[in-house]
């Protein structure tokens, strides 16, 4: 109800002050008019007067008509190259390896819903702890014809129970870490035999750090990455990154597609 209310005060402020500029434009060219061709003090005063009261009120119009919007797109747009400038003061290489900032909590759909016909998700990780909203958001991912390629820690493996025990997380034990993953990969290993676009490896070697590769006609556009720390990383502060030259995202994908091709593929589901 109040975001009705202040939509419609808005609106009302705008038709006031357009109606007073009319009003005023129209009562200034009907002085103006009227005085036109008369002599005198006062009927020349007002001649002055609507003259200038009509040609200001229509210098506005056309100010706000046509001039307005570019001059905010070009104080935006100067805004913006101060800040980019102010904060390669403090970090020279911003644009150079194409950082974008921080997401306080990456939500899982601003990584899957953009995705479109063809493009690719690379996707590193341990395991994904909310398995019903990922698991939901690549299906529909999957029927938009995108292509998810996901490294998974091997559950069996001396990585996986050392990342289980490092976390210091309250409801997440080791044995909770350990169960949740298994139970995490059979749910994947059904969607891919259901889904050709969908493949799931998995790895036993060092995890780097979690991240999340949108890759389209071969080139990575976007990225986030997280850290491997003493809380789960789905709930911690993460990295965004854009396209640059020779940029992070080259090098989190060469590291992506180098850990693919050592990485075993998940035992299909039996029929």
């Amino acid at each position: 109800m109040k975001e009705i209310t202040s939509v419609q005060t808005k609106s009302l402020l705008v038709w006031k002050k357009w109606s007073l500029a009319i009003a005023i434009l129209v009562a200034g060219y009907i002085a103006y008019h009227l005085t036109t061709g008369q002599h005198g003090f006062f009927p020349e005063l007002i001649n002055h007067i609507g003259l200038f009261l009509s040609a200001v009120v229509a210098v506005h119009f056309i100010h706000e008509l046509l001039i307005k919007k570019e001059e905010q797109a070009a104080m935006r747009k100067e805004i913006s190259d101060v800040v980019a400038t102010t904060i390669n003061t403090f970090m020279p290489s911003f644009e150079k390896w194409g950082f974008q900032g921080f997401e306080d909590i990456l939500e899982y759909n601003v990584i899957f819903e953009p995705l479109i016909d063809g493009d690719e998700l690379l996707w590193l990780d341990t395991y994904a702890p909310a398995r019903v909203e990922v698991v939901n958001l690549v299906s529909m991912a999957l029927k938009k014809g995108a292509i998810i390629k996901m490294l998974a820690i091997a559950p069996e493996s001396d990585t996986a129970k050392l990342r289980a025990k490092e976390i210091e997380q309250r409801g997440l034990t080791e044995q909770a870490f350990l169960t949740d993953l298994n139970s995490f990969i059979d749910q994947l290993r059904q969607i891919e035999t259901e889904e050709r676009n969908l493949e799931v490896r998995l790895y036993d070697d060092l995890p780097c750090v979690p991240m999340y590769i949108h890759r389209r006609g071969g080139v990575p556009i976007r990225g986030f990455t997280s850290y491997f720390l003493s809380h789960a990383s789905e709930n911690f502060a993460h990295a965004r990154w854009g396209f640059a030259n020779n940029g992070m995202l080259k090098h989190f994908t060469e590291y992506f597609d180098r850990k693919w091709i050592h990485a075993k593929s998940i035992k299909p589901v039996s029929n």
